[in-house]
């Protein structure tokens, strides 16, 4: 049997770059950079020096490690603004509320921001993110497509048989009702819905108001760790993290245990005609356990583990499946720095490249090409089906996106959109001096996504299903892919 096979287009990078294409390169000064939380006083109110401070570290950041102000920038975003602006904003106070200032600073940044991994935390609670999520909104309306027309089948308002008259773009593949069946529905801003909303569509060329409500996620019992059940032909599994715990304590990562009981669906089931993988609530990791879970069908392998300490054939390609920008510079060495200590990591390489940058420190950007991959011989024939929500994201939408490129066709994504948090990766963590508000940036931007992809749609709106559903209709919709009678039957009461 063929192995994967790579084609190496250039030299490629796991986390550092070792050979690229330059693209741009600035001087920057150093400052002093906050990694830890336990380095800075945690305010509740800033002194008006204090709020200096704070505004100079964030925008040091955006300036010298974040792969995506040269995005603001071409979006007319100017920082000497931003902070009078901001400073305007609380001229005068003498004491300035942490939670105000993380507010305004979203407030202001959300018309430059398009990307869903930039957010603020603050005491590891409150999540504040200048981009906000689409959450779906449906309508229980159902139209059914006839030819080029789509005729009402079932609603709210007894007026079946009227022709929907409104824009494609509210309407959203529904087969738990039936074959080309469509929902009437509309996508919201997560800081922007509630409870009940009504919005106008068109019948018969006449609007009507109708009432939408926001596709919440689930808290399903299957949302565990490597949750399963299986039938004879198909086999379910759910998993909610590609990310080990890196909790020194553990005598055993617990994470990656159940990771590893994932890795093994991938062993026991390569001859299953359907297995159905539920990446809800999955915020996303390593993007090389999906990609191992994928070569051990493809491939028929009949070991797979979760070991960082081996290396798979598939691994730099799960990494490296885009072109990319990678931006390096003091402030983000720094920052891997003390990111390697911390998880007892080598930090040779990293403590050299910042003694050399102390000479000529600069803001560097790099381009790196894609891995390509001859797959050869495919081990698997059956079907794989994705059950996502928004909260499904990162490492889970790559996940996605790998198995599509590999299996085509015979991948089916089922549920609703996910967060659209794929574009912008190599995710970072820094704190504010004085308010200790934890700052989450990129240094790498992921290029063509959506080119290659088109059913992703962006930051925020993430990968659209094939077939949308809410929770009370999985069931049924995943039985209008498999045909599994057992399945259906064992999983009646599990999802």
């Amino acid at each position: 049997m063929k192995k994967a096979i790579f084609i190496f287009i250039s030299i490629i990078f796991v986390a550092q770059c070792f050979a690229a294409e330059l693209v741009s390169e600035l001087p920057v000064v150093p400052q002093k950079v906050y990694v830890s939380n336990q380095d800075v006083k945690n305010l509740n109110s800033l002194l008006p020096k204090e709020f200096d401070e704070d505004l100079d570290s964030l925008c040091y950041v955006l300036q010298s490690a974040y792969i995506g102000y040269d995005d603001m920038i071409k979006k007319g975003f100017d920082i000497e603004k931003f902070k009078l602006n901001l400073k305007q904003k609380f001229a005068g106070k003498s004491n300035i509320q942490t939670d105000d200032f993380v507010l305004e600073i979203c407030r202001m940044l959300s018309e430059y921001v398009n990307d869903s991994h930039f957010s603020f935390i603050m005491r590891d609670k409150f999540l504040y993110k200048p981009s906000a999520p689409k959450i779906i909104a449906f309508t229980k309306v159902y139209v059914k497509k006839i030819e080029d027309e789509y005729v009402v089948k079932e609603d709210e308002w007894s007026e079946a048989g009227k022709i929907y008259t409104g824009s494609t773009e509210n309407l959203f593949l529904y087969p738990a009702k039936g074959d080309d069946i469509f929902r009437i529905g509309v996508l919201l801003d997560e800081n922007d819905i509630s409870d009940v909303k009504k919005f106008k569509f068109s019948f018969d060329n006449d609007e009507k108001e109708i009432s939408v409500k926001a596709e919440m996620p689930s808290k399903s019992v299957a949302m565990g760790f490597s949750s399963s059940v299986e039938s004879e032909n198909s086999g379910y599994v759910s998993i909610n993290t590609f990310i080990p715990s890196y909790d020194h304590n553990q005598k055993i990562d617990r994470n990656l245990v159940q990771i590893n009981r994932f890795l093994r669906k991938s062993v026991e089931w390569q001859d299953k005609q359907n297995i159905i993988i539920d990446l809800r609530g999955n915020s996303g990791g390593y993007v090389v356990f999906p990609g191992r879970f994928l070569l051990a069908l493809h491939d028929g392998y009949k070991d797979i583990s979760a070991s960082l300490e081996l290396g798979y054939v598939t691994d730099e390609w799960a990494n490296s499946m885009f072109d990319a920008y990678e931006l390096s510079s003091p402030c983000v060495n720094e920052i891997i720095l003390h990111r390697k200590l911390d998880i007892g990591k080598n930090t040779f390489e990293t403590f050299k490249e910042l003694e050399a940058q102390k000479e000529n420190p600069k803001k560097i950007i790099y381009k790196h090409d894609a891995i390509l991959m001859d797959w050869g011989e495919n081990h698997f024939d059956g079907k794989i089906i994705f059950i996502t929500d928004k909260n499904t994201s990162s490492a889970a939408e790559w996940a996605i996106l790998q198995f599509k490129e590999v299996f085509g066709e015979r991948v089916f994504v089922i549920g609703t959109n996910t967060g659209g948090v794929l574009e912008f990766g190599n995710i970072f963590n820094m704190f504010l001096p004085n308010s200790g508000i934890k700052v989450r940036f990129g240094n790498m931007k992921y290029l063509e996504v959506r080119d290659f992809y088109p059913e992703y749609h962006g930051e925020t709106f993430g990968i659209f299903p094939d077939y949308w559903s809410v929770s009370k209709d999985l069931n049924e919709t995943i039985y209008k892919i498999t045909g599994d009678k057992k399945m259906k039957r064992k999983l009646k009461n599990f999802l």
